[in-house]
């Protein structure tokens, strides 16, 4: 019998420059979503370098399931890139891949949506 064993979710935010300023409730929640983001799209950390790719995978994921990263009171929500900068140098034990890794892994569950909604038709 394969013993399977999951791994925790863990973080470090002690490079994140003012992490004070982001105890609001407000800014706790963005952070929150974020850090739970990082499995989402595959990206571990926050970086100067990448966060117009945190821009386009929070973006390509809205437009492939219909969902933000998060929610608030207007409904969808997916961080700014404001959001993103006063965040930079969050880091999570998340394996970041390439974009190319990434879109396969969106259109893989793209496809097989599709299949479910064509199997329940029948």
């Amino acid at each position: 019998m394969q013993k399977n064993e999951l791994m925790g979710l863990n973080l470090d935010m002690t490079k994140v420059k003012d992490f004070d300023k982001l105890k609001s409730d407000e800014e706790s929640a963005k952070t929150n979503v974020l850090i739970w983001a990082t499995m989402t799209i595959d990206l571990g950390e926050i970086t100067e370098k990448n966060i117009d790719e945190w821009l386009f995978r929070a973006k390509l994921y809205t437009k492939a399931t219909g969902h933000g990263l998060g929610s608030n009171k207007d409904g969808i929500w997916n961080p700014s890139k404001e959001d993103l900068i006063k965040r930079i140098g969050l880091h999570c034990n998340v394996c970041s891949t390439t974009r190319a890794a990434y879109m396969k892994k969106v259109m893989k569950a793209l496809e097989h949506d599709v299949e479910y909604e064509i199997r329940k038709e029948r």
